[in-house]
């Protein structure tokens, strides 16, 4: 079945250079919009390389990504680098949460930037307060999500 020109499912594994190109995409290598392989391109991306708004990979380059290492605008991973980063190593434009974190706004075991929360046992009360008091502020929406009772890594006793 087609939209278009092109496949709803397209599945292409075996040895060598085998691409995937359809709405659903499996291959060595996938381009589509759900696309899943070694190396894949889509708007929800899964592979060893994933590349797409929403990428989860070994190396995941997007919009939000989570991978060994993450690159994009919302990344999540051993190294994250973008505008918001959290993880091990975790280097952010606007946010980093991390062991060590670098960025305008740094939490973490050791911080790095103009404002930073330091320590390796930080309550969520304490992250709390430390946002409130900055006069730059993170957007409502990031404001509300690293507050809110849902985000367990933040929830405040």
């Amino acid at each position: 079945m087609k939209i278009g020109n092109l496949p709803l499912i397209h599945i292409n594994l075996g040895y060598g250079k085998k691409v995937a190109k359809g709405i659903i995409a499996i291959g060595n290598i996938a381009i589509g919009v759900l696309s899943l392989g070694g190396m894949s391109l889509g708007v929800l991306s899964l592979g060893g390389i994933g590349m797409g708004l929403l990428s989860v990979g070994g190396l995941a380059i997007g919009g939000l990504c989570f991978g060994g290492l993450g690159i994009g605008y919302m990344a999540v991973g051993g190294l994250a680098l973008g505008i918001y980063a959290c993880g091990g190593l975790a280097i952010g434009q606007t946010l980093a949460i991390g062991g060590k974190a670098i960025g305008h706004i740094a939490i973490g075991a050791s911080a790095t930037g103009k404002y930073c929360l330091e320590g390796s046992n930080i309550s969520g009360r304490e992250i709390l307060l430390f946002l409130r008091t900055i006069p730059e502020s993170l957007p409502n929406w990031l404001f509300n999500a690293l507050t809110s009772s849902s985000f367990s890594i933040m929830k405040i006793k």
